[in-house]
């Protein structure tokens, strides 16, 4: 995100293709913004344009307003039914750390969620999660608060992490 030319912030998302379809993939909480939303292609920042958000699924897709020439996308596919136990790795930028990878696995369905058991910190939403054979699980999207009756105050559980599901998104969908 940028403002005025500053960057305000960033955040985690994966660029793929699907046919003629070029687009990047991450939460809509990520992307939602009164200001510019750019990527970083090699040293030049594109403008990209948010194209579709779910803010109940927390799901985003952007499109960049010109071609990327150093990022190239990846082909787009689906684990449309991932397995509980299933082994899955995402990367991203927890607490503004460097790129991280992290790997996890699936505990539990949830709804339009899956809930991973991993590890994640604020900077990771919009991550990716892919499974061991690179098919797309979904997208970071939170992480899971716990209260006890000894605090007023809600504890980040950071080993349960939400991941929302994407199995909506077909090519007939774009």
């Amino acid at each position: 995100m940028t403002a005025d030319g500053e960057i305000l912030g960033h955040g985690s998302g994966n660029y793929f293709k699907l046919g003629h379809h070029r687009f990047i993939l991450t939460a809509s909480h990520v992307a939602m913004s009164e200001h510019d939303l750019r990527i970083l292609d090699g040293e030049e920042m594109v403008e990209i344009t948010l194209v579709y958000a779910d803010i109940e699924r927390d799901i985003a897709i952007l499109v960049p307003k010109k071609r990327l020439h150093n990022i190239k996308p990846q082909r787009w596919a689906l684990n449309r039914s991932p397995s509980v136990g299933n082994t899955v790795e995402y990367s991203g930028y927890p607490s503004g750390l460097d790129k991280v990878l992290i790997n996890g696995m699936i505990s539990a369905h949830e709804g339009n969620n899956i809930i991973m058991q991993s590890f994640a910190l604020p900077g990771s939403s919009g991550s990716v999660v892919f499974d061991k054979r690179g098919k797309v699980v979904g997208v970071v999207s939170a992480v899971m608060l716990n209260q006890t009756k000894f605090s007023p105050f809600p504890r980040l559980q950071e080993n349960m992490v939400y991941v929302s599901s994407v199995d909506f998104i077909t090519k007939k969908f774009l």
